[in-house]
């Protein structure tokens, strides 16, 4: 009896722990979909619709998409525009000018699929007195940027901000 007591405690927790890692599929945008440990909360900030949740270490996941056709940028535009470096320094300057206090430690540039073009960085922002690390992955998509950012807990999770950059799909 013993026996089986243990066994069944221990099929209990080994079912709770995959439980606890099962992600959870998100619709980005049509198309356009990330894993997350959790199912995100829907928030506005600053005119902005993003994703959010937290992983159990307290590292934050967000996504958010911003379309530039209000900036007159239709896809062909846009899309002969992300490769140049005039574009890619006012996309890092304007970047750089909505978070105050912060570094771009890296930079580098990518494709997802062999079809859309990325840019990489990782940021380091200064807040209370307090370093913080953020991953930061914008897909450029039709006429849309979508931005994935991963902003490190109370310790780096290197396995959980790869899988969630790893997990991005685009279905044409």
């Amino acid at each position: 009896m013993k026996k089986i007591t243990t066994l069944l405690i221990a099929v209990f927790f080994t079912a709770l722990s995959f439980a606890q890692d099962a992600w959870k599929t998100v619709q980005v945008m049509d198309k356009v979909t990330v894993q997350m440990p959790q199912i995100p909360i829907k928030e506005n900030r600053a005119g902005q619709n993003m994703q959010v949740c937290k992983s159990a270490d307290s590292s934050v996941l967000m996504v958010m998409s911003i379309d530039f056709t209000p900036f007159g940028l239709d896809e062909n535009m846009l899309s002969s525009m992300v490769p140049t470096q005039e574009f890619k320094d006012q996309f890092k300057g304007g970047m750089v000018g909505k978070m105050p206090n912060s570094t771009i430690l890296d930079e580098s540039f990518s494709m997802l699929q062999d079809k859309y073009h990325v840019y990489n960085y990782t940021i380091e922002m200064s807040k209370d007195a307090k370093k913080i690390k953020m991953y930061l992955m914008t897909v450029f998509y039709k006429s849309y940027s979508v931005a994935f950012y991963y902003t490190e807990g109370e310790k780096a999770n290197k396995a959980e901000k790869d899988k969630f950059f790893s997990s991005v799909k685009i279905v044409d």
